[in-house]
């Protein structure tokens, strides 16, 4: 009886380095050298079309837009160009500032604008 325990033992050991093997093995590297990641930032700035360089607050909405809240408007972001939407005192439709203090886009996808002057959204339909 003392024998077939010791094979059992034998046979769980065997069965642990395998199993441990196999983790270590075909388990992504990235976890056990994750300090070793080589990360690569692009900026953009006024001279890629962002309306002022004190960012603010940033969202990135339900169709993949980047909206940049700044001191000097509301900037969205292609991935490739900037449009700046600012407040213009002749169009009542427009934001009613320009210092954009938050960002909010809801469940109907509407887009909500935090400035001084209120509470701003913009419905893209």
């Amino acid at each position: 009886m003392a024998v077939m325990g010791s094979n059992f033992m034998k046979m769980a050991k065997i069965a642990c380095l395998i199993i441990t093997f196999f983790i270590l093995v075909f388990s992504p590297l990235s976890h056990l050298l994750g300090q070793y990641e080589d990360y690569r930032f692009s900026h953009l700035t006024v001279d890629d079309g962002l309306s002022q360089s004190n960012v603010v607050c940033i969202l990135q909405d339900s169709r993949g837009f980047m909206w940049f809240g700044t001191f000097n408007g509301l900037n969205r972001y292609d991935g490739y160009n900037f449009e700046v939407f600012q407040h213009q005192s002749e169009d009542p439709y427009s934001i009613s500032h320009n210092f954009i203090s938050s960002l909010y886009e809801d469940h109907t996808n509407i887009l909500w604008v935090g400035t001084p002057d209120g509470l701003n959204y913009y419905d893209r339909s």
